[in-house]
């Protein structure tokens, strides 16, 4: 049981679900989603947390069980729901409003639909498949209206797409993985392929569908860098601006205990890793070398996640028997947050 410090906000007494977080970009605010009643479907608590206090509670009857991640939309919640619609929560509502349709016509009951925010009023949506939607939702308004033609990408969608920025104005990019391991980077304005790389070929990446989703760091030579991890073993990281080829780390596969737990995580500049042994490497941005390795926060548990910067110094490891841990590699930390 967790010590009464670290609990700000208890779960409802008939959760029917694990509670699905969804951070704003900044990492300000998150929004923790919580299904229960006596079917999951039944209804959803939805909590705004900033500054470590939830500032505003809904509960709201469920239009169906989450098909895929919540994402943070400016100041409200995208949520999609399986009977085939997104919604939105805003803070100050007290009901979901419903918007666009998501699903594809030939997807199965238990696809998923991947969410990404983008500048403005506009968000992406996959249709469980190989689709991919613009849509524009002013903020307060009932209205949404699509944004040019959708993308039908060449095999099924793997996770949720990470957006980036257009270069010199230009409509921003989004990044893609297929479920061959294929990475595709698309221009939104008119949805021309920028840049692939996948296995074999030019640009060479490791064999296995991205098992993590998309992370971005900025390292000291200033241009960004794409981290995810492919076949739960390797660490892959994409220059989208083209300069380098991606580097792939693949750690030592004889150790049952070697490879990843969850994805990569930015770490100032740098790239935090956790691995099925507890674990946490501190990474180069560049390369994916590693800089510093912490301990096992435990000796037993395995990780169920990777684990997640506290503070300058300290990195919290969820368990699998329930518990946390907390681990301070030596020499190296990331700047300090700005607070919320």
């Amino acid at each position: 049981v967790a010590d009464p410090k670290w609990t700000f906000s208890p779960p409802p007494a008939d959760d029917a679900g694990p509670t699905a977080l969804a951070p704003t970009a900044d990492g300000g605010v998150v929004w923790a989603v919580t299904p229960h009643g006596p079917d999951a479907a039944a209804k959803l608590t939805v909590r705004r947390v900033a500054s470590g206090r939830v500032t505003s509670t809904a509960t709201v009857p469920a239009p169906g069980r989450l098909a895929g991640p919540p994402v943070a939309f400016g100041d409200a919640l995208l949520l999609p729901a399986s009977d085939g619609t997104i919604y939105r929560l805003d803070p100050a509502a007290s009901r979901l409003a419903a918007g666009p349709a998501w699903k594809g016509d030939r997807v199965g009951p238990d696809a998923v639909c991947f969410l990404a925010a983008l500048p403005g009023n506009e968000f992406l949506a996959t249709d469980g498949g190989r689709g991919v939607a613009r849509w524009s939702w002013p903020a307060g308004g009932i209205y949404w209206r699509s944004v040019g033609e959708p993308l039908t990408t060449r095999e099924r969608i793997a996770g949720p797409p990470l957006p980036l920025p257009g270069a010199g104005g230009a409509p921003p990019r989004v990044l893609i993985g297929d479920e061959t391991g294929g990475v595709w980077l698309y221009d939104t304005g008119r949805w021309d392929v920028v840049r692939r790389w996948r296995a074999g070929g030019v640009n060479p990446l490791p064999a296995g569908r991205p098992t993590s989703p998309f992370a971005a760091v900025t390292p000291p030579d200033g241009r960004p860098r794409v981290g995810y991890v492919a076949g739960g073993r390797s660490l892959v990281i994409l220059d989208p601006a083209g300069g380098d080829a991606p580097r792939v780390v693949t750690p030592t596969t004889d150790d049952p205990t070697r490879p990843f737990a969850g994805g990569p995580r930015a770490f100032g500049g740098n790239w935090l890793t956790t691995d099925l042994g507890g674990r946490c490497v501190v990474r180069d941005g560049v390369t994916g070398a590693p800089l510093v390795e912490a301990p096992a926060a435990v000796v037993g548990p395995f990780p169920t996640a990777a684990g997640v910067p506290l503070d300058r110094a300290s990195i919290l490891v969820p368990l699998s028997d329930g518990s946390a841990g907390v681990v301070r590699p030596p020499g190296v930390a990331p700047p300090p947050r700005a607070a919320p």
